[in-house]
């Protein structure tokens, strides 16, 4: 009986220590995310500041074409981020017992 009783404590602290982990995980998730959305702010920023300068011929095309490049970059970026954070949220459940899978 004992060491029945023993079993389980393990088990639910291991089971606590893996929803935190997966709590943990998702949050750093969502501080990427927000973190990700700033860049994205600033490309966006910074690429029309080098558009208008193009088109005033104070910068040159390859300027213009490198803003651009860090835009659609940040874009990638939290597209994959946003891809993690859904992931990270979908293990928390799993871990939490709130969806199982089933094949």
């Amino acid at each position: 009986m004992a060491q029945r009783s023993m079993y389980r404590d393990r088990l639910q602290e291991r089971i606590r220590q893996e929803v935190n982990a997966c709590y943990q995980h998702y949050r750093q998730a969502l501080q990427t995310v927000q973190l990700l959305q700033t860049a994205i702010d600033q490309a966006s920023e910074n690429n029309r500041i080098q558009t208008e300068r193009y088109q005033y011929n104070t910068t040159s095309v390859t300027d213009m074409i490198d803003a651009n490049s860090r835009l659609y970059q940040a874009m990638a970026n939290i597209a994959i981020a946003r891809s993690d954070a859904s992931l990270a949220w979908f293990r928390l459940l799993k871990a939490t017992g709130s969806i199982t899978t089933s094949y």
